[in-house]
């Protein structure tokens, strides 16, 4: 049955990237990663080509059903290339892919399929070019949520590292180990927050990440050798 959404549209000669006869399956996934991957835009757009001509059974397949068909196989790709984008580049090229349902022909699903793909290659390069030490964006992260609860092994997992590991490492690139680091953010906001607002103290102590009160004037007192009322006294 020939459907009009296919209209009269050329196909251009395959290549040999995928078998001939071969549906739906990792073969034509694997081909295009590597490709985008590789960040080769032609063999990508090539390999595409073949991969709608399987998909579609050479335009013989209902067009709702096809168009399902390139959307999924699009969220396969995602999915696979999640590591290597930003989460925001990726919610920006997965509601792309979902838009690629309401194409009305076949050509404007091929247009838009290969909008999707051009921008994956480019997101990946902008994520390369961006690429950022693990041990810095770590700090970054302590000095942005110090006032939550958060601990070694959630650090290093964050940013996939063996906890014994991560502290070795942090304690060499910084010259103090993670609670340290951790401690001297959070006094020096209370030490601030002492200095400019009437605060109670243990106010001051849940917004520094401080859960307990005692606890954070015993620690502020072995630093400064005083209470934080007394500090707040000598410096107000």
């Amino acid at each position: 049955m020939k459907y009009s959404f296919y209209e009269e549209e050329r196909y251009l000669q395959a290549e040999k990237y995928l078998s001939d006869e071969k549906q739906e399956d990792s073969v034509g996934s694997e081909a295009i990663l590597n490709s985008i991957k590789e960040g080769n835009l032609e063999k990508s757009e090539a390999i595409f080509e073949k991969i709608t001509e399987v998909l579609s059974e050479h335009k013989s397949v209902q067009p709702d059903i096809f168009k399902r068909k390139i959307v999924f196989f699009f969220f396969r790709i995602l999915r696979y290339m999640e590591p290597y984008l930003k989460a925001e580049h990726l919610s920006e090229l997965n509601a792309l892919d979902n838009r690629l349902i309401e194409s009305q022909w076949y050509s404007e699903l091929k247009k838009r399929s290969a909008e999707l793909i051009k921008n994956i290659i480019a997101f990946r390069e902008i994520a390369d070019s961006q690429e950022t030490d693990p041990l810095d964006e770590s700090r970054r992260y302590i000095e942005e949520h110090y006032q939550d609860e958060i601990s070694l092994e959630q650090i290093a997992a964050l940013y996939h590292f063996n906890a014994s590991y991560f502290s070795t490492l942090f304690k060499q690139r910084f010259g103090i180990s993670f609670s340290e680091y951790l401690s001297d953010i959070r006094m020096e906001k209370a030490e601030n927050l002492l200095k400019t607002s009437s605060d109670k103290v243990r106010k001051i102590a849940l917004e520094v990440g401080y859960k307990d009160p005692n606890y954070f004037n015993r620690a502020f007192k072995k630093r400064h050798n005083m209470t934080p009322e007394e500090f707040r006294k000598r410096v107000g």
